[in-house]
Protein backbone atom coordinates (compact mmCIF):
# COMPACT_ATOMS: atom_id res chain seq x y z
CA UNK A 1 0.00 0.00 0.00
CA UNK A 2 3.00 2.14 1.31
CA UNK A 3 4.68 1.61 -2.19
CA UNK A 4 1.07 2.27 -4.71
CA UNK A 5 1.09 5.17 -2.97
CA UNK A 6 4.31 6.37 -3.43
CA UNK A 7 4.53 5.58 -6.74
CA UNK A 8 1.29 7.49 -7.20
CA UNK A 9 2.92 10.90 -5.59
CA UNK A 10 6.18 10.28 -7.85
CA UNK A 11 3.77 10.16 -10.90
CA UNK A 12 2.16 13.67 -9.45
CA UNK A 13 4.90 15.46 -9.45
CA UNK A 14 6.26 13.69 -12.63
CA UNK A 15 3.15 15.17 -14.41
CA UNK A 16 3.58 18.30 -12.79
CA UNK A 17 7.42 18.88 -13.96
CA UNK A 18 6.01 18.19 -17.47
CA UNK A 19 3.08 20.78 -17.28
CA UNK A 20 5.55 23.22 -16.16
CA UNK A 21 7.85 22.42 -18.63
CA UNK A 22 5.37 22.30 -21.52
CA UNK A 23 4.76 25.74 -23.81
CA UNK A 24 1.52 27.10 -22.55
CA UNK A 25 -0.56 27.71 -25.84
CA UNK A 26 -2.36 31.06 -23.60
CA UNK A 27 1.37 33.21 -23.71
CA UNK A 28 1.89 32.18 -27.64
CA UNK A 29 0.70 35.00 -29.97
CA UNK A 30 -2.39 33.76 -31.86
CA UNK A 31 -0.96 32.39 -34.85
CA UNK A 32 -4.18 32.33 -37.11
CA UNK A 33 -4.97 35.55 -35.67
CA UNK A 34 -2.19 36.86 -38.29
CA UNK A 35 -2.83 37.34 -42.20
CA UNK A 36 -1.94 34.65 -44.41
CA UNK A 37 1.57 34.68 -45.70
CA UNK A 38 3.01 34.62 -48.97
CA UNK A 39 4.89 31.54 -48.86
CA UNK A 40 6.79 29.88 -51.63
CA UNK A 41 7.17 26.38 -51.63
CA UNK A 42 11.17 24.77 -50.29
CA UNK A 43 13.46 23.83 -53.02
CA UNK A 44 13.83 20.52 -53.44
CA UNK A 45 15.94 18.20 -55.64
CA UNK A 46 15.94 18.85 -59.80
CA UNK A 47 13.24 16.91 -61.31
CA UNK A 48 11.41 15.86 -58.09
CA UNK A 49 8.25 16.95 -56.54
CA UNK A 50 6.69 19.39 -58.91
CA UNK A 51 3.97 19.36 -57.31
CA UNK A 52 3.96 21.95 -54.28
CA UNK A 53 2.71 19.98 -51.90
CA UNK A 54 4.79 17.55 -52.47
CA UNK A 55 7.49 20.03 -52.05
CA UNK A 56 6.25 20.65 -48.46
CA UNK A 57 5.92 17.52 -47.44
CA UNK A 58 9.12 16.18 -47.98
CA UNK A 59 11.31 18.89 -47.17
CA UNK A 60 9.39 18.21 -43.83
CA UNK A 61 9.79 14.13 -44.19
CA UNK A 62 13.78 15.07 -44.96
CA UNK A 63 14.42 17.53 -41.78
CA UNK A 64 12.98 14.62 -40.06
CA UNK A 65 15.83 11.74 -41.69
CA UNK A 66 12.87 10.27 -43.41
CA UNK A 67 11.95 8.84 -46.68
CA UNK A 68 8.01 8.62 -48.61
CA UNK A 69 6.97 5.69 -48.80
CA UNK A 70 5.98 4.53 -52.92
CA UNK A 71 3.48 4.96 -54.70
CA UNK A 72 0.26 2.73 -53.93
CA UNK A 73 -1.00 0.11 -56.56
CA UNK A 74 -3.17 1.71 -59.56
CA UNK A 75 -6.05 -1.15 -58.10
CA UNK A 76 -5.69 0.36 -54.68
CA UNK A 77 -5.50 4.19 -56.10
CA UNK A 78 -8.84 4.18 -58.04
CA UNK A 79 -10.77 2.66 -54.98
CA UNK A 80 -9.02 5.34 -52.65
CA UNK A 81 -9.99 8.04 -55.27
CA UNK A 82 -13.39 6.93 -55.83
CA UNK A 83 -14.64 6.43 -52.52
CA UNK A 84 -12.99 9.46 -51.36
CA UNK A 85 -15.06 11.81 -54.00
CA UNK A 86 -18.30 10.19 -54.57
CA UNK A 87 -18.52 8.16 -51.54
CA UNK A 88 -19.10 5.13 -53.18
CA UNK A 89 -16.67 2.32 -54.80
CA UNK A 90 -15.87 1.79 -58.76
CA UNK A 91 -17.18 -0.60 -61.07
CA UNK A 92 -15.05 -3.17 -62.29
CA UNK A 93 -15.38 -1.65 -65.72
CA UNK A 94 -14.13 1.64 -64.37
CA UNK A 95 -11.35 -0.15 -62.64
CA UNK A 96 -10.56 -2.22 -66.19
CA UNK A 97 -10.86 1.08 -67.82
CA UNK A 98 -7.93 2.70 -65.80
CA UNK A 99 -5.87 -0.03 -65.29
CA UNK A 100 -6.10 -0.75 -69.30
CA UNK A 101 -5.27 2.99 -69.95
CA UNK A 102 -0.79 3.46 -70.04
CA UNK A 103 -1.23 7.44 -71.05
CA UNK A 104 0.62 9.73 -68.07
CA UNK A 105 -2.76 11.19 -67.59
CA UNK A 106 -4.62 8.17 -66.84
CA UNK A 107 -5.20 8.97 -62.89
CA UNK A 108 -5.94 12.67 -63.75
CA UNK A 109 -9.23 11.49 -66.14
CA UNK A 110 -10.27 9.49 -63.74
CA UNK A 111 -10.30 12.39 -61.00
CA UNK A 112 -11.99 15.02 -63.77
CA UNK A 113 -14.77 12.19 -63.82
CA UNK A 114 -15.22 11.81 -60.69
CA UNK A 115 -15.57 15.26 -59.85
CA UNK A 116 -18.19 15.83 -62.98
CA UNK A 117 -20.03 13.00 -61.46
CA UNK A 118 -23.54 14.26 -59.38
CA UNK A 119 -22.38 11.60 -56.92
CA UNK A 120 -19.42 14.13 -55.93
CA UNK A 121 -21.95 17.25 -54.63
CA UNK A 122 -23.38 14.68 -52.48
CA UNK A 123 -20.36 13.03 -50.99
CA UNK A 124 -18.76 16.87 -50.35
CA UNK A 125 -22.20 18.66 -49.34
CA UNK A 126 -22.72 15.97 -46.75
CA UNK A 127 -19.05 17.00 -45.10
CA UNK A 128 -20.79 21.06 -45.31
CA UNK A 129 -23.74 19.54 -43.74
CA UNK A 130 -21.82 18.29 -40.97
CA UNK A 131 -20.15 21.60 -40.17
CA UNK A 132 -23.53 23.25 -40.48
CA UNK A 133 -25.06 20.82 -37.88
CA UNK A 134 -27.57 20.07 -40.74
CA UNK A 135 -30.78 17.87 -39.00
CA UNK A 136 -34.46 17.14 -40.44
CA UNK A 137 -35.56 17.84 -36.85
CA UNK A 138 -34.65 20.40 -33.90
CA UNK A 139 -33.88 18.16 -32.00
CA UNK A 140 -35.08 18.19 -27.64
CA UNK A 141 -37.54 15.82 -26.48
CA UNK A 142 -39.69 17.47 -28.72
CA UNK A 143 -37.90 16.84 -32.24
CA UNK A 144 -39.98 18.83 -34.35
CA UNK A 145 -39.98 18.24 -38.02
CA UNK A 146 -38.48 21.01 -40.37
CA UNK A 147 -40.59 20.51 -43.83
CA UNK A 148 -38.37 21.99 -45.87
CA UNK A 149 -35.14 21.59 -44.46
CA UNK A 150 -34.66 19.55 -47.56
CA UNK A 151 -33.99 22.45 -49.62
CA UNK A 152 -31.19 23.48 -48.33
CA UNK A 153 -29.43 20.11 -48.39
CA UNK A 154 -30.08 20.24 -51.96
CA UNK A 155 -28.87 23.59 -52.34
CA UNK A 156 -25.49 22.37 -50.82
CA UNK A 157 -25.36 19.55 -53.00
CA UNK A 158 -26.20 21.96 -56.72
CA UNK A 159 -23.78 24.19 -54.96
CA UNK A 160 -20.78 21.49 -54.66
CA UNK A 161 -21.60 19.92 -58.09
CA UNK A 162 -21.47 23.52 -60.11
CA UNK A 163 -18.25 24.20 -58.20
CA UNK A 164 -19.23 27.29 -56.80
CA UNK A 165 -16.61 29.79 -55.33
CA UNK A 166 -16.11 29.26 -52.02
CA UNK A 167 -16.44 33.11 -51.18
CA UNK A 168 -19.73 32.93 -52.67
CA UNK A 169 -20.80 29.74 -50.86
CA UNK A 170 -20.47 32.02 -47.81
CA UNK A 171 -21.56 34.85 -48.38
CA UNK A 172 -24.90 33.29 -49.40
CA UNK A 173 -25.74 31.61 -46.23
CA UNK A 174 -24.86 34.41 -43.96
CA UNK A 175 -26.74 37.06 -46.47
CA UNK A 176 -28.24 35.64 -49.65
CA UNK A 177 -31.74 37.09 -48.61
CA UNK A 178 -29.58 40.70 -49.02
CA UNK A 179 -26.95 40.67 -51.22
CA UNK A 180 -29.50 38.37 -53.68
CA UNK A 181 -32.55 39.01 -52.94
CA UNK A 182 -33.98 37.82 -56.76
CA UNK A 183 -32.24 34.70 -56.67
CA UNK A 184 -33.92 31.66 -55.29
CA UNK A 185 -31.03 29.43 -53.98
CA UNK A 186 -29.56 32.01 -52.34
CA UNK A 187 -32.37 33.23 -50.14
CA UNK A 188 -32.55 29.58 -49.52
CA UNK A 189 -28.65 28.97 -48.46
CA UNK A 190 -29.88 31.55 -45.72
CA UNK A 191 -31.14 27.97 -43.81
CA UNK A 192 -27.82 27.72 -42.63
CA UNK A 193 -29.19 29.29 -39.39
CA UNK A 194 -32.92 28.11 -39.95
CA UNK A 195 -32.04 24.05 -39.45
CA UNK A 196 -30.25 24.42 -35.83
CA UNK A 197 -31.88 22.75 -32.47
CA UNK A 198 -35.01 24.53 -31.15
CA UNK A 199 -36.35 23.73 -27.43
CA UNK A 200 -39.79 24.49 -28.04
CA UNK A 201 -40.55 25.37 -24.26
CA UNK A 202 -38.61 28.34 -24.59
CA UNK A 203 -40.80 30.16 -26.64
CA UNK A 204 -43.26 30.28 -22.85
CA UNK A 205 -40.57 32.93 -21.70
CA UNK A 206 -40.08 36.28 -23.01
CA UNK A 207 -37.06 36.71 -25.51
CA UNK A 208 -35.75 33.55 -24.23
CA UNK A 209 -36.22 31.76 -27.93
CA UNK A 210 -35.02 34.74 -29.58
CA UNK A 211 -31.84 35.02 -27.47
CA UNK A 212 -31.44 31.00 -27.87
CA UNK A 213 -31.70 31.97 -32.14
CA UNK A 214 -29.07 34.32 -31.75
CA UNK A 215 -26.79 32.40 -29.96
CA UNK A 216 -27.10 29.40 -32.12
CA UNK A 217 -26.16 31.73 -34.88
CA UNK A 218 -23.43 33.49 -33.38
CA UNK A 219 -21.60 30.46 -32.58
CA UNK A 220 -22.64 28.52 -35.86
CA UNK A 221 -21.11 31.34 -37.57
CA UNK A 222 -17.13 31.26 -35.41
CA UNK A 223 -17.32 27.67 -35.79
CA UNK A 224 -18.03 26.93 -39.28
CA UNK A 225 -16.21 30.00 -40.94
CA UNK A 226 -13.87 31.17 -38.48
CA UNK A 227 -12.96 27.81 -36.48
CA UNK A 228 -13.11 29.09 -33.08
CA UNK A 229 -14.91 27.93 -29.99
CA UNK A 230 -16.70 31.46 -30.33
CA UNK A 231 -19.08 30.49 -27.81
CA UNK A 232 -16.22 30.16 -24.96
CA UNK A 233 -16.99 34.28 -24.87
CA UNK A 234 -20.60 34.20 -23.65
CA UNK A 235 -20.86 34.22 -20.32
CA UNK A 236 -16.88 35.86 -20.27
CA UNK A 237 -14.33 36.75 -21.96
CA UNK A 238 -12.61 34.09 -23.73
CA UNK A 239 -10.00 32.38 -21.29
CA UNK A 240 -7.44 31.60 -23.84
CA UNK A 241 -7.99 33.48 -27.06
CA UNK A 242 -7.88 37.19 -27.33
CA UNK A 243 -12.42 37.44 -27.87
CA UNK A 244 -13.83 39.24 -25.57
CA UNK A 245 -17.82 39.43 -24.61
CA UNK A 246 -18.27 42.68 -26.76
CA UNK A 247 -17.16 40.90 -29.48
CA UNK A 248 -19.62 37.93 -28.48
CA UNK A 249 -22.28 39.48 -28.46
CA UNK A 250 -21.37 42.02 -30.76
CA UNK A 251 -22.01 39.21 -33.86
CA UNK A 252 -25.22 38.25 -32.50
CA UNK A 253 -26.49 41.72 -33.06
CA UNK A 254 -25.71 41.70 -36.64
CA UNK A 255 -28.07 38.95 -36.99
CA UNK A 256 -30.88 41.01 -34.21
CA UNK A 257 -32.16 42.54 -37.47
CA UNK A 258 -33.33 39.17 -38.80
CA UNK A 259 -35.46 36.14 -37.60
CA UNK A 260 -35.88 32.53 -38.66
CA UNK A 261 -39.30 30.61 -39.15
CA UNK A 262 -40.33 27.89 -37.12
CA UNK A 263 -42.91 25.11 -36.82
CA UNK A 264 -46.45 25.59 -35.92
CA UNK A 265 -45.83 24.15 -32.07
CA UNK A 266 -43.56 26.90 -31.52
CA UNK A 267 -46.24 29.86 -32.50
CA UNK A 268 -48.65 27.79 -30.01
CA UNK A 269 -46.83 27.73 -27.03
CA UNK A 270 -45.44 31.77 -27.82
CA UNK A 271 -49.26 32.12 -27.59
CA UNK A 272 -49.62 29.98 -24.39
CA UNK A 273 -46.25 32.07 -22.59
CA UNK A 274 -48.20 35.14 -23.93
CA UNK A 275 -51.16 34.35 -22.34
CA UNK A 276 -50.31 32.97 -19.39
CA UNK A 277 -51.76 29.28 -20.31
CA UNK A 278 -49.92 26.18 -19.22
CA UNK A 279 -47.55 24.05 -22.08
CA UNK A 280 -50.54 21.31 -22.25
CA UNK A 281 -53.64 23.61 -22.37
CA UNK A 282 -55.11 23.69 -25.57
CA UNK A 283 -55.20 27.14 -27.27
CA UNK A 284 -59.03 29.31 -27.25
CA UNK A 285 -60.00 29.40 -30.98
CA UNK A 286 -60.17 33.73 -30.56
CA UNK A 287 -56.15 33.55 -29.76
CA UNK A 288 -55.18 31.56 -32.35
CA UNK A 289 -54.14 35.17 -33.83
CA UNK A 290 -53.30 36.91 -31.31
CA UNK A 291 -51.13 39.85 -33.00
CA UNK A 292 -48.33 39.92 -30.43
CA UNK A 293 -47.28 36.46 -31.78
CA UNK A 294 -44.73 37.26 -34.15
CA UNK A 295 -42.97 33.66 -35.06
CA UNK A 296 -43.74 33.00 -38.79
CA UNK A 297 -44.51 28.89 -40.17
CA UNK A 298 -41.81 27.65 -42.07
CA UNK A 299 -44.65 26.26 -44.14
CA UNK A 300 -45.20 29.34 -44.92
CA UNK A 301 -42.20 31.87 -45.70
CA UNK A 302 -40.09 28.43 -45.91
CA UNK A 303 -36.38 27.47 -44.45
CA UNK A 304 -35.13 31.26 -44.99
CA UNK A 305 -34.12 34.45 -42.89
CA UNK A 306 -36.08 37.41 -42.90
CA UNK A 307 -35.84 40.76 -41.58
CA UNK A 308 -38.15 42.19 -38.03
CA UNK A 309 -40.09 45.23 -37.85
CA UNK A 310 -37.29 46.54 -35.91
CA UNK A 311 -34.27 45.04 -34.66
CA UNK A 312 -33.80 43.58 -31.33
CA UNK A 313 -31.78 45.23 -28.63
CA UNK A 314 -28.41 43.16 -27.95
CA UNK A 315 -27.17 43.75 -24.38
CA UNK A 316 -23.65 42.16 -23.00
CA UNK A 317 -24.83 39.71 -20.28
CA UNK A 318 -23.42 39.12 -17.19
CA UNK A 319 -22.14 35.31 -17.04
CA UNK A 320 -24.14 34.98 -19.93
CA UNK A 321 -28.22 35.10 -18.48
CA UNK A 322 -30.87 36.93 -20.25
CA UNK A 323 -32.03 38.35 -16.59
CA UNK A 324 -28.62 40.47 -16.24
CA UNK A 325 -28.48 41.91 -19.28
CA UNK A 326 -25.31 44.82 -18.98
CA UNK A 327 -24.68 47.73 -21.97
CA UNK A 328 -26.16 47.27 -25.04
CA UNK A 329 -23.79 46.47 -27.90
CA UNK A 330 -23.81 47.38 -31.13
CA UNK A 331 -23.12 44.68 -34.34
CA UNK A 332 -19.27 44.52 -34.91
CA UNK A 333 -16.93 42.08 -36.52
CA UNK A 334 -14.33 41.11 -33.21
CA UNK A 335 -12.04 43.72 -32.19
CA UNK A 336 -9.16 41.48 -32.84
CA UNK A 337 -9.76 39.75 -36.46
CA UNK A 338 -10.47 42.93 -38.16
CA UNK A 339 -8.16 44.71 -40.31
CA UNK A 340 -7.98 48.45 -38.87
CA UNK A 341 -8.24 50.21 -35.67
CA UNK A 342 -11.30 50.52 -34.55
CA UNK A 343 -12.67 47.46 -35.28
CA UNK A 344 -15.79 47.67 -38.49
CA UNK A 345 -19.03 48.76 -36.93
CA UNK A 346 -21.73 46.93 -38.50
CA UNK A 347 -24.26 49.01 -36.75
CA UNK A 348 -23.33 51.64 -39.03
CA UNK A 349 -25.13 49.85 -41.87
CA UNK A 350 -28.85 49.91 -42.43
CA UNK A 351 -30.68 47.16 -40.09
CA UNK A 352 -31.63 45.45 -43.43
CA UNK A 353 -27.92 45.33 -44.60
CA UNK A 354 -25.80 44.08 -41.70
CA UNK A 355 -25.53 40.79 -42.11
CA UNK A 356 -24.62 41.28 -46.21
CA UNK A 357 -21.50 43.91 -43.99
CA UNK A 358 -20.77 40.59 -41.98
CA UNK A 359 -21.00 38.09 -45.01
CA UNK A 360 -18.72 40.48 -47.06
CA UNK A 361 -16.08 40.30 -44.23
CA UNK A 362 -15.99 36.49 -43.59
CA UNK A 363 -15.70 35.68 -47.17
CA UNK A 364 -12.82 38.78 -47.80
CA UNK A 365 -9.31 37.68 -48.68
CA UNK A 366 -7.92 39.92 -46.13
CA UNK A 367 -10.28 37.81 -43.08
CA UNK A 368 -7.29 35.41 -41.92
CA UNK A 369 -9.10 32.25 -40.66
CA UNK A 370 -12.13 31.99 -44.15
CA UNK A 371 -9.80 30.61 -46.19
CA UNK A 372 -6.91 28.45 -43.43
CA UNK A 373 -10.15 26.90 -41.75
CA UNK A 374 -11.71 25.78 -44.72
CA UNK A 375 -8.67 24.48 -46.91
CA UNK A 376 -7.41 22.38 -43.88
CA UNK A 377 -11.45 20.83 -43.73
CA UNK A 378 -10.83 19.92 -47.05
CA UNK A 379 -7.48 18.84 -46.19
CA UNK A 380 -8.48 16.75 -42.85
CA UNK A 381 -11.69 15.07 -44.96
CA UNK A 382 -9.54 13.62 -47.87
CA UNK A 383 -6.41 12.47 -45.15
CA UNK A 384 -8.43 12.16 -41.97
CA UNK A 385 -6.41 14.54 -40.19
CA UNK A 386 -6.30 18.16 -40.87
CA UNK A 387 -2.72 20.18 -40.89
CA UNK A 388 -4.45 22.08 -37.97
CA UNK A 389 -6.11 18.92 -35.61
CA UNK A 390 -8.53 20.71 -34.83
CA UNK A 391 -10.44 21.74 -37.70
CA UNK A 392 -13.17 23.87 -35.45
CA UNK A 393 -10.46 25.27 -33.08
CA UNK A 394 -7.70 27.36 -34.49
CA UNK A 395 -7.53 29.24 -31.10
CA UNK A 396 -4.62 28.62 -28.42
CA UNK A 397 -6.58 25.08 -26.72
CA UNK A 398 -6.35 23.84 -30.29
CA UNK A 399 -3.36 22.33 -32.17
CA UNK A 400 -0.67 23.80 -34.20
CA UNK A 401 -0.08 23.20 -37.27
CA UNK A 402 2.00 20.50 -38.36
CA UNK A 403 3.25 22.31 -41.53
CA UNK A 404 2.17 26.41 -41.09
CA UNK A 405 3.76 27.07 -44.38
CA UNK A 406 1.02 24.43 -46.77
CA UNK A 407 -1.52 25.63 -45.30
CA UNK A 408 -1.00 29.06 -45.63
CA UNK A 409 0.49 28.37 -49.21
CA UNK A 410 -3.14 26.55 -50.04
CA UNK A 411 -4.93 29.33 -48.69
CA UNK A 412 -3.43 31.64 -50.39
CA UNK A 413 -3.55 29.28 -53.77
CA UNK A 414 -6.75 29.03 -52.81
CA UNK A 415 -7.96 32.51 -52.44
CA UNK A 416 -5.35 33.84 -55.72
CA UNK A 417 -7.45 31.15 -57.92
CA UNK A 418 -10.46 32.09 -57.39
CA UNK A 419 -12.05 29.85 -54.13
CA UNK A 420 -12.50 26.93 -56.46
CA UNK A 421 -12.82 23.98 -54.62
CA UNK A 422 -12.42 21.69 -57.63
CA UNK A 423 -9.26 23.02 -58.32
CA UNK A 424 -7.99 22.70 -54.58
CA UNK A 425 -9.37 18.76 -54.87
CA UNK A 426 -7.40 17.82 -57.91
CA UNK A 427 -4.28 19.81 -56.86
CA UNK A 428 -4.59 17.43 -53.62
CA UNK A 429 -5.43 13.87 -55.13
CA UNK A 430 -3.03 14.21 -58.09
CA UNK A 431 0.08 15.17 -55.58
CA UNK A 432 2.79 12.32 -55.09
CA UNK A 433 1.78 12.72 -51.04
CA UNK A 434 -2.24 11.58 -51.91
CA UNK A 435 -1.15 8.57 -53.93
CA UNK A 436 1.60 7.21 -51.99
CA UNK A 437 1.06 3.38 -50.44
CA UNK A 438 -0.78 3.42 -46.88
CA UNK A 439 2.13 1.18 -45.64
CA UNK A 440 5.91 2.12 -44.50
CA UNK A 441 8.53 -0.31 -43.97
Amino acid sequence: MRRQILRTFLGAVALGLASAAAPSHAADKPWAFELVKNVEPPAGPPGEAANPIDQFVRAKLHEQGLRPAGPAEPRVLIRRVTFDLTGLPPTPDEIGAFLADRSPDAFAKVVDRLLASPRYGERWGRHWLDVARYADTGGFEADHLYPNAWKYRDYVIRSFNADEPFDRFVREQVAGDELWPDDPDAIVATGLYCVGPTLPESAMVPNLLEYEWLTDAGDTTGAAFLGLTFGCARCHDHKYDPLTQKDYFGMQAAFAPSDRPYPEKVRLLQIKGLNGLLSDAPVPKELLDDPRCKIRLDKDVGLRLFHRGEPMPVHRLRRGELNKPAEEVAAAVPARLARGDPAPVLADRPANRRRAALAEWLASPDNPLTARVFVNRIWAWHFGRGIVGTPSDFGAQGERPTHPGLLDWLARDFIDHGWQLKRLHRLIVLSDTYRMASFGD
